[in-house]
């Protein structure tokens, strides 16, 4: 018989899924490891006010690979955490569920989204196991027109785990790579001459004179 160990691990990970669906569990769904977050700067928040989009794009984002016995709820959390960002960021934050995000007020308008989701393949020979996610954060005039756009990646690097921990060990990998990238877009953003330039001359409204949509 051969010891190759690719082929060990073959035969480790199909008996775990076999086991995995012999209990009635096959790909069950954890929610990411990230707790509300803190987003600090000497600067002052920006003086605008601006829309957050939080669509179903983000809110019922998955990280969802068939190759992995497991699957991570990403987008509740992470729309939790872009909302307090935001809101650390501007002066005002009126926050959009709807897919038509940006058309609703006469307020520029931020787009934060998972564009890619990355985990290494669970390896019980591995030394290391990578996890990446990448966000972008693009703001727009009230017409469309955009005004700041960025994309950042957070990138983390950690020990395999046995086999009964590998979900809880992909849910905590991903929560830090969430935090990552969204510790690097609130500190790009809150730092753009370019953006606090588009509303230093601009009119700001209380969001209670929002028009109806």
């Amino acid at each position: 018989m051969t010891s190759d160990p690719l082929w060990l691990e073959k035969i480790a990970l199909l008996a775990g899924l076999f086991l995995i669906g012999v209990l009635g569990c096959a790909r069950p769904l954890t929610y990411v490891d990230l707790a509300p977050m803190s987003f600090e700067d000497e600067s002052a928040p920006i003086n605008g006010t601006i829309e957050l989009c939080l669509s179903r794009k983000i809110r019922k984002r998955q990280w969802n690979v068939k190759d992995h016995p497991y699957k991570i709820e990403l987008g509740g959390r992470a729309a939790q955490n872009i909302e307090i960002m935001a809101k650390s960021a501007f002066r005002e934050v009126l926050v959009s569920f709807d897919d038509t995000c940006g058309s609703a007020t006469h307020y520029r308008w931020l787009d934060v989204r998972i564009v890619a989701a990355n985990r290494d393949r669970d390896s019980l020979w591995a030394t290391e196991q990578n996890t990446t996610i990448t966000l972008s954060l693009d703001l727009f005039e009230d017409d469309g027109r955009e005004i700041w756009s960025t994309t950042t990646r957070g990138d983390v690097k950690s020990k395999p785990a046995w086999f009964t921990r590998r979900r809880t060990r992909g849910a905590k990998d991903f929560g830090q790579a969430i935090s990552l990238a969204l510790q690097q877009g609130f500190e790009e953003l809150i730092a753009s001459e370019e953006i606090r330039s588009a509303f230093r001359d601009r009119q700001l409204d209380s969001p209670d004179e929002v028009p109806s949509p």
